[in-house]
């Protein structure tokens, strides 16, 4: 039996990023390699929160 190419460890999940340093983004990234939907937490503006 072969497993379906398309699923993923992290299909269904949804990770957001209300990070504002360099590991937030990575590890958001780092999830959706894996198969999370990532979205960014910004601004009223569109720029990213700052801390």
């Amino acid at each position: 039996m072969m497993a379906d190419p398309d699923v993923t460890p992290l299909g269904g999940c949804r990770v957001i990023d209300v990070s504002t340093f360099l590991a937030g983004p990575f590890c958001t990234t780092q999830l959706a390699e894996f198969g999370a939907e990532g979205d960014q937490a910004r601004t009223a503006q569109g720029r990213r929160r700052a801390a």
